[in-house]
């Protein structure tokens, strides 16, 4: 762990230090002394996080911190720290917390003080710069109230005066000039950090300048770039760079802002890329206002392996005026997506959300993708991709088509989400062409179109567990629609279609779905309306089902169904065959070819 560094469990020892700049009280005797500052080359003494360095060796990868922990760590005899040295100034990080909790530090061998030093979030990376005096061993002690990794910087130190202070003397004839001394070395920057700050504060005022600077990161040399709060401006795409990560303060209070756009969906057509890197992007809004035709991108990655790039916390916006709008464009990509928000609207021809395509199988965790206004909207396009979808919301709205989900001969994993789309000529919650998605836990939506499809699938073979597709208010409405030889497994679906001229719960064109604990109903419709309609030689198999149609519960045309253990509510057209077995209707028994027994 360290030279005698440790853990202590709990609250063991605590605090009576007086926290100065030019007066200490030392932790012997409790005596105020007159200090000066000395500043050294700041180094790292402590980085509990796996696989981190510290400047000597000691107290590195340690691990996190569990909550109720104090740590000690060694100062005194460590980077050029003498052994009488009074207090330290150090820069305290809390990395990635666990919870909402605080950090309090003091001289090791007093009581720990009812004070806290720095205050975090869960998640969120938060540091603080403060003097602390060292305790009577040369060391300090650090409790968290939270599970977290600590990284402790330090950039001087104070030591007693060496004599009382005088009655100041008249001052003296000012000599001449000296010469010049050398150039000092300059001072590595702490953890290769690179400030960017609107205000001439920072190390640079754009993001793009200050990724130009860098030229020596590597996989054991990473940098940071960290992004004050404010608007930043850039006049073409930022190219994010390998192993240098970009931290702004917050979604929506640092914002980067480009008119980018190009007449193909490459990097320059977007505010941010990606490429084949390792890397990450968090804690910030990406804009892009967009040009004239063609592709405009707010984020955009291109061949990146398996979670090697990922963005934290991130919205991607892009605004109006190219043909082809994408929050997030992933090409031939596997990133990583926590919390991330992307929003297209404006653009002429279509609009994305999250569009992933060439073979990309991204990782969506917590993601909002929405798309208006544009000649036809996606929420989440995969266009030959594979992602893993946890807890997505996907909205497409207006347009002629809108696509809350489209899968295109694609086998995404979709666990929890989400999908709408509203108001167009035709409105898909979810649309499947040569797929076959896992969907478990999906809600899908489609409202106030002239076509409405809760569920539409083409030629796909979904997996459909725990489903609930509904359509309302369509001139022609569907839960689910199955055409072209589609043949979904539909475990505990409910099928809703309500409202409108023509309404069907579950509709099969030459499709035979395996059905069970399926609910369908289709009510409202002002021309029909039917719980299951089997067209052009379907034959689905329907098992513990409850099936509702005000025109018919079931209606065969030129197709036949099998059904058992289901209660039917409404009239049944056989067509070329029902073959019923243990069906009621409202508990009145219904024979082989679901008629009401004599």
């Amino acid at each position: 762990m360290s030279r005698s560094g440790r853990l202590i469990l709990g609250a063991v020892i605590a605090a009576g230090a007086v926290l100065g700049v030019t007066q200490i009280t030392s932790g012997s005797n409790n005596s105020t002394k007159e200090s000066v500052f000395v500043g050294i080359v700041p180094a790292r003494l402590l980085d509990t996080r796996q696989d981190q360095t510290t400047f000597d060796g000691f107290d590195q990868a340690v691990g996190r911190l569990d909550a109720g922990t104090t740590y000690e760590l060694d100062i005194a005899g460590r980077a050029g720290i003498p052994t009488d040295a009074l207090s330290v100034t150090a820069n305290f990080v809390a990395v990635n917390p666990s919870g909402t909790g605080y950090l309090t530090v003091y001289p090791c061998g007093f009581d720990k003080p009812l004070a806290s030093a720095l205050n975090y979030m869960p998640g969120v990376n938060i540091a603080n710069e403060f003097t602390v005096p060292i305790g009577d061993n040369g060391d300090i002690c650090i409790y968290t109230h939270a599970e977290t990794d600590i990284v402790v910087d330090i950039y001087g130190y104070y030591i007693a005066s060496s004599g009382g202070t005088g009655t100041p003397g008249q001052d003296g004839t000012d000599g001449a000039d000296g010469q010049d001394g050398a150039d000092g070395q300059d001072a590595e920057s702490p953890a290769r950090v690179i400030w960017v700050a609107d205000d001439s504060t920072g190390d640079f005022l754009k993001l793009s300048t200050a990724l130009n600077s860098i030229t020596d990161a590597t996989a054991t040399k990473p940098y940071v770039i960290k992004i004050a709060p404010g608007v930043y401006t850039e006049t073409a795409n930022v190219a994010m760079k390998n192993y240098v990560d970009v931290e702004g303060s917050g979604q929506d209070i640092t914002t980067i802002k480009c008119a980018c756009n190009n007449s193909s969906a490459v990097a320059s057509s977007a505010v941010i890329s990606a490429t084949a890197i390792t890397a990450e992007i968090r804690h910030l809004t990406i804009n892009n206002t967009s040009g004239s035709g063609g592709y405009g991108n707010g984020l955009f990655t291109k061949d990146v392996a398996d979670g090697s790039f990922s963005m934290l916390h991130v919205t991607a916006t892009v605004i109006g005026g190219s043909d082809y709008n994408s929050g997030v464009y992933n090409d031939d990509s596997s990133p990583t997506m926590n919390n991330v928000t992307a929003t297209a609207t404006g653009g002429s021809s279509k609009n994305y959300g999250v569009h992933n395509t060439f073979s990309s199988s991204p990782t969506m965790n917590n993601v909002t993708a929405t798309a208006t206004d544009g000649g036809d909207n996606y929420g989440v396009v995969n266009d030959d991709s594979s992602p893993t979808m946890n807890n997505v919301t996907a909205t497409a709205t207006g347009g002629t088509d809108s696509f809350g989900v489209k899968n295109e001969s694609s086998s995404p994993t979709m666990n929890n989400v989400t999908a709408t789309a509203t108001g167009s000529v035709s409105s898909y919650g979810v649309y499947n062409n040569s797929s076959s998605p896992t969907m478990d836990d999906v809600t899908a939506t489609a409202t106030g179109s002239v076509s409405s499809y809760g569920v539409y699938n083409n030629g796909s073979s979904p997996t459909m567990t725990d489903v609930t597709a509904t359509a309302t208010g369509g001139t022609e409405s569907f839960g689910v629609y199955n055409v072209s030889s589609s043949s979904p497994t539909m475990n505990n679906v409910t099928a809703t279609a309500t409202g409108g001229t023509n309404s069907n719960g579950v509709f099969n064109n030459s499709s035979s779905p395996t059905m069970n604990n399926v609910t369908a109903t289709a009510t409202g419709g002002t021309n029909s309306s039917y719980g299951v309609y089997n067209d052009l030689v379907s034959s689905p198999k329907i098992r513990n089902s409850s099936i509702t149609g005000t025109t018919n519960s079931i209606f065969n045309d030129s197709s036949s169904a099998q059904v058992a253990d289901t209660m039917l509510d409404g009239p049944v057209t056989a067509g070329n065959g029902l073959t019923c077995v243990g069906v009621h209707n409202d508990f009145v028994a219904l024979d082989g070819d679901c008629l009401t027994l004599p």
